[in-house]
């Protein structure tokens, strides 16, 4: 019997558009209410999820969200929070860029207290609706001080978009980071070593005494492959890359034609959960 199903958003559960369907919005509601528990795991920071959870109730419902691909996570039975270790600009980043910034288009470092700061190659600060542009090179003792109110050493990935596309053109020590391309965005992403979605989604499971074979998973990108990995129930998006589809059990059909939901109505019966 399965109890708890993974969904990553962008590209997964969310549409083309970012949206969430409100058809699929209701049966994932309905489910909940059997007694199915909902787990987001995305990239996204808490910010950026806020709305998608409360449209799912999560809350309600005592769901969990595995967010910034397990850097936060939290358990919203009992209001659990599990924070890995943040990544620093004084230890990581400014030692990183010296490394790639003349290789790269731009290096954005996320953080739930801003959308995202910019790195960039510019010498000027930039201001923006969502996030800082920031210069690099000659002005970094500058960028320290203009930036001094953002706590910029609670930085939960990087974001790197290098020349070309190719990993070739900048170098990075995989002793320190852990490095997925994200196909969806065409950007190489950055966390802690050890930092993963299966690490959040584990540390929930354990709580309640849940069993793998218990599990369905749906995602869409490289930072799904390591649920699709643990999990023998696991489903890629049809468009996902091929690198992804491997590690799947099987494919299902996208958002909009609602893969989802239809994988859900064959595998869950909802007499059995209640």
């Amino acid at each position: 019997m399965y109890k708890v199903i993974i969904l990553d958003l962008d590209g997964t559960l969310l549409g083309n558009d970012g949206i969430l369907d409100k058809h699929e919005c209701e049966y994932l509601i309905k489910l909940q209410e059997y007694g199915v528990k909902l787990i987001v795991a995305t990239g996204r920071n808490e910010r950026e999820s806020n709305k998608i959870i409360e449209m799912l109730q999560l809350k309600k419902y005592l769901g969990a969200a595995v967010l910034a691909d397990g850097q936060f996570n939290i358990d919203y039975d009992g209001y659990d929070i599990k924070k890995m270790e943040f990544m620093s600009y004084r230890c990581h980043i400014k030692k990183l860029c010296k490394n790639i910034s003349t290789l790269s288009n731009d290096i954005r470092a996320y953080s739930s207290e801003k959308d995202y700061i910019v790195f960039d190659n510019c010498f000027s600060i930039r201001f923006l609706k969502n996030y800082i542009s920031i210069s690099l090179g000659r002005c970094k003792d500058q960028i320290l001080f203009k930036t001094q109110n953002y706590n910029i050493d609670n930085i939960e990935k990087i974001s790197i978009r290098p020349l070309n596309n190719k990993k070739d053109n900048f170098y990075i020590d995989e002793n320190q980071f852990e490095v997925v391309y994200m196909h969806d965005k065409h950007r190489y992403e950055l966390k802690n070593k050890g930092v993963n979605k299966l690490k959040g989604v584990k540390w929930i499971l354990d709580k309640h005494l849940i069993k793998s074979e218990n599990v369905i998973v749906f995602g869409n990108d490289e930072n799904d492959i390591c649920l699709f990995k643990y999990f023998p129930n696991s489903f890629a998006i049809e468009d996902s890359p091929q690198v992804v589809k491997n590690f799947a059990k099987g494919t299902i059909c996208s958002a909009e034609r609602h893969g989802i939901v239809k994988t859900l109505q064959e595998l869950v019966k909802i007499k059995e959960v209640k």
